[in-house]
């Protein structure tokens, strides 16, 4: 009965804002793992409440993970306080422990808190150093996943020549896109058309007037490629 619970186990979220819900961007790239990766969760026991709370789910998450992938994701759990090698391989690995207060026998102590991951695929590894409880879960651990999983990254092009900032002073923008894609310039002529290759076209504030001949190119480009341009609120267009 076991076995047929663990197969079947997906959680159901009653939550108003569906707090616990997986987005679809992560069950897509769930589905599309065909390679096992191995999550090695590196979390203390005895945790405060609070902590403990952020295990289980992390625990919950990557059963979930586990049955949306077909099985492709395995995970383990390792209690880094057990043993002195197991803290010392925590640590190498990227893990960082965090310092935290504990109540025993009406005491208050400290203790190395571990709430991190290691995620592998073959020779690639992503680590995900500290799991914050008050931030997401979901983000980090699939960041990691598509990190290693994917074999080639898709191309957005940024549009560049008519006052707009180079992609990599985009800041976060430019980091996070990166992450999963390949990021290229793009700077308009008058003849040669928007490449078929470009996932999108990401157009930022331009200060100057973007020609009309080279709109007809975007409008060229998203009627044969169906792709999306994305286009900043403002700017002149």
């Amino acid at each position: 009965m076991n076995y047929i619970s663990s197969k079947l186990y997906f959680r159901l979220d009653f939550t108003g804002d569906q707090k616990y819900s997986l987005s679809k961007a992560t069950k897509d790239i769930l589905k599309n793992v065909d390679s096992p990766v191995t999550i090695t969760a590196y979390f203390s026991e005895g945790l405060p409440a609070e902590l403990e709370i952020v295990r289980g789910e992390f625990r919950d998450m990557l059963v979930e993970y586990q049955n949306r992938s077909k099985n492709n994701i395995v995970f383990k759990f390792v209690n880094p306080n057990g043993k002195d090698e197991l803290e010392a391989e925590a640590q190498k690995a990227g893990i960082r422990p965090v310092l935290i207060n504990t109540s025993e026998h009406d005491q208050v102590k400290q203790m190395r808190a571990y709430l991190g991951a290691v995620v592998s695929m073959g020779e690639k590894k992503e680590i995900i150093p500290f799991i914050d409880p008050k931030g997401s879960i979901e983000y980090p651990l699939t960041t990691a996943i598509k990190k290693i999983s994917i074999s080639k990254k898709p191309i957005i092009a940024f549009l560049q020549g008519h006052g707009e900032p180079a992609p990599w002073n985009s800041g976060e923008v430019y980091q996070n896109l990166s992450v999963l894609y390949d990021i290229e310039t793009l700077k308009l002529n008058d003849s040669t058309p928007i490449s078929g290759n470009y996932k999108t076209v990401v157009i930022i504030n331009p200060t100057d007037t973007i020609p009309a001949k080279h709109l007809k190119q975007l409008d060229d480009y998203l009627s044969k490629n169906g792709k999306p341009v994305y286009r900043a609120k403002y700017g002149k267009i």
